[in-house]
């Protein structure tokens, strides 16, 4: 990276891999006022806006500066110092004029890519106290030829619907205020121009908002950080507060090359980035409720036949120390002890024979959820939020506040204390409430009550993350929060997987991938089979479409884009059933999860609708090096029964093996699969899965192939090279 630094105007200049960030202190605000392609030789030097973008930002809330109470009035700045500590890295510290703040900024760049990460650090220096009102992360000006703007939108069992658009002039606005990332929006947006395309994403699961406008001289502004609704956090001396990291990108080419990029540097941030998820069986579907132990091994014994790796015990198995036989089994979390109704020889019985069975065992907990009869509910009051300044109705789930120590303390212990005893592989942390703002009780010291109680809960929850991680090195932690509700890049900088939805109908969660996978790295993305057999009285355009049952594969298929496992009533399943989807798990072990753990992907068509009626959906996902991929290929409801897709990132000279789990094999080139490869699909509804593999790199004289049944075929014709 090279820094240019103009002491005289007061900016840096900071270019790597034919980008340049351009960074500006004016009148007291810190502005990114371009971001873009660098001029090649020849070409002029890009235009740097002037003071009428910095006096539209001071106007809106919209812009990086700090606010503090009372009156939201705007912190100004002065330079204090700069340096470059390291090649990648250029930190600003600056000096609040009229108040004891400092800021350190940094800006870290990828040597090797178009990515950089802004950091800041909020300091006080002694003095009178502070209270925080705003704080943006960044705010960067784009060129004007930015175009389009893609993001996701959704709802429960909807989630992450992708939304592409013209760029309009009125301001747009993304945001979650219900104290978690939220169901409506991801903190993710990518702005698309002629030949490139710019992405960013925030690294925070509390509220956040983004800013997207268009000002009059057609830059674009886009500006992200805490959601000021609400927000109220106050510094005294010696208090430091860091604000959510924000992600900022620009590559050239297309979405694709975008999502590839931050797929790659998301992967670097992963915990234990190597480790496999492996493909689980989950009890939450085929059995609600209070799960006993001899239904649950009934299952288990299923599952392992199946070919799936792992069992994870569901919700239900749980209740308080003093039980209320009023409260459902819903209500009894808190104290989490073991239902020896349920277990009479507690989760060591179940968890001993999964693994007689051949299978790791996992469970589900709700560490945040505390019921009306649980003891700590009692004992330790202060220990619960008082959402919106009122105590938690008494009949009702509160929420254990994770930034208080003593109170993640004691739930770190009971985790630990369960996994271990368990001998759990796999724990799935849910959160099935809205936190909104948070709010703080009674009894507790002011050195925590001056925080706000969002920022406090959620520097807790990635610490206990963390710690549990720690001591349990060999467990996978899995996170979600009533399906895709509290999914972001920092959450899943502590966590190995996320179960995307609650929706358990494969069209709508094909939908939902490739919205997830836009944001978040596919291997990342948690789904099971859920819908077999098909529920009765329930509309189901599959079944309508395949007769009696619909189409297994197409379903199976659809949970394999991510992470994969099955929550299915598989005692009604036939012998055909299980054999088709044990066929599907071990040509996802072998064939697909390599892949999707290294790949990159390639969204080959446009995310499908909700309801399928749609064209095709399709997905391929490349080896580095040529090495081969696979291709998930879904024909929709209005789809023709052949359709060619182009298959980039493969060795044009190489010579490639490509087979499907149905028997189909053939051979072919890279050139020839980068000109298009034709896939067919009887009827709708039904799917292709192919998976392609390097057979020699070298250029061959001629290639041939064969097929052992209808349904794959390649164009162009074969012949010789």
């Amino acid at each position: 990276m090279d820094v240019a630094f103009d002491a005289g105007e007061q900016n840096w200049s900071l270019s790597w891999q034919g980008l340049r960030l351009h960074i500006r202190l004016l009148d007291g605000t810190l502005l990114a006022d371009y971001f873009g392609p660098a001029p090649i030789d020849g070409q002029a030097e890009p235009s740097m806006p002037g003071p009428e973008v910095f006096d539209a930002l001071t106007a809106t809330r919209a812009d990086t500066a700090v606010q503090f109470a009372p009156g939201d009035r705007r912190v100004l700045w002065s330079l204090q110092s700069w340096t470059q500590p390291d090649s990648t890295t250029v930190s600003i510290t600056l000096q609040a004029t009229d108040v004891p703040l400092q800021a350190v900024l940094s800006f870290e760049v990828e040597s090797e890519a178009g990515i950089v990460l802004r950091k800041t650090t909020l300091a006080h220096t002694g003095g009178d106290d502070v209270e925080i009102s705003h704080a943006g992360s960044m705010t960067v000006v784009l060129p004007p030829d930015v175009s389009e703007v893609v993001h996701t939108a959704g709802r429960w069992g909807g989630e992450t619907q992708v939304q592409r658009f013209v760029l309009p002039q009125t301001a747009l606005l993304l945001e979650s205020r219900s104290g978690k990332t939220g169901f409506e929006f991801l903190p993710y947006v990518a702005l698309l121009a002629p030949r490139h395309t710019y992405f960013t994403q925030l690294f925070w699961s509390g509220n956040w908002q983004y800013h997207i406008r268009r000002n009059p001289q057609s830059r674009v502004i886009l500006a992200g950080g805490l959601n000021s609704w609400g927000l109220r956090h106050t510094l005294t001396a010696g208090d430091m507060l860091a604000l959510p990291d924000m992600l900022l990108g620009c590559v050239a080419g297309d979405l694709n090359a975008a999502t590839q990029a931050m797929h790659k540097y998301l992967r670097r941030r992963r915990p234990d980035p190597e480790r496999v998820i492996p493909v689980q069986f989950n009890s939450w579907f085929p059995y609600q409720g209070e799960p006993p132990v001899d239904t649950m091994k009934a299952y288990a014994k299923k599952a392992s036949e199946i070919g799936c790796e792992i069992f994870v015990q569901d919700a239900g198995w749980y209740t308080t120390q003093i039980e209320n036989p009023d409260e459902g089994w819903w209500l009894r979390t808190g104290d989490w002890l073991i239902n020896r109704k349920l277990f009479p020889n507690g989760l060591e019985e179940l968890s001993n024979y999964c693994r007689q069975q051949g299978m790791d065992f996992g469970i589900w907990i709700e560490p945040e959820a505390v019921g009306p009869s649980a003891v700590i509910r009692h004992e330790h009051p202060e220990w619960v939020h008082n959402v919106g300044g009122r105590t938690p109705p008494a009949d009702q789930r509160a929420i254990l506040n994770l930034g208080v120590p003593d109170a993640r303390a004691w739930i770190r212990e009971r985790m630990i204390a369960l996994v271990r005893s368990t001998g759990a592989r796999w724990l799935k942390w849910d959160f099935n409430i809205d936190l909104f703002q948070g709010g703080w009780p009674e009894g507790l010291p002011s050195k925590l009550t001056r925080q706000d109680p969002l920022i406090a809960h959620y520097r807790g929850l990635y610490l206990l993350a963390d710690e549990l991680r720690e001591a349990l090195p060999d467990m996978i932690l899995e996170v979600c929060s009533s399906g895709g509700s509290r999914f972001d890049a920092e959450l899943m900088s502590h966590a190995h997987a996320y179960w995307i939805s609650d929706q358990t109908h494969p069209l709508m969660k094909l939908a939902i991938h490739f919205g997830s996978q836009l944001a978040h790295p596919p291997e990342q993305c948690n789904d099971w089979l859920v819908e077999w057999p098909p529920h009765e009285g329930q509309h189901d355009p599959l079944r309508a479409a395949g007769g009696d049952q619909g189409d297994l594969a197409f379903r199976i298929r659809v949970a394999m884009l991510g992470s994969f496992g099955v929550s299915a009533p598989v005692e009604k399943w036939s012998d055909v059933d299980a054999a088709v989807f044990r066929q599907h798990a071990e040509w996802y072990k072998r064939s697909v999860r390599p892949v999707i753990r290294h790949g990159d992907q390639y969204l080959l068509t446009e995310a499908p609708p909700l309801d399928g009626n749609g064209d095709w959906a399709a997905i391929w996902y490349a080896l580095p090096g040529g090495a081969g991929g696979a291709l998930f290929a879904f024909r929709l409801a209005n789809g023709a029964p052949t359709r060619t897709f182009a298959l980039p990132g493969l060795d044009p000279h190489g010579t490639y093996a490509l087979k499907s789990p149905e028997g189909w094999s053939a051979t072919a080139t890279g050139a020839q699969l980068a000109e298009g490869l034709s896939v067919e699909a009887e009827a709708p509804f039904r799917s292709v899965l192919l998976s392609v593999e390097i057979i020699r790199h070298s250029k061959p004289e001629t290639v041939s192939f064969t097929l052992s049944q209808s349904g794959l075929m390649l164009l162009p014709e074969v012949g010789e090279d």
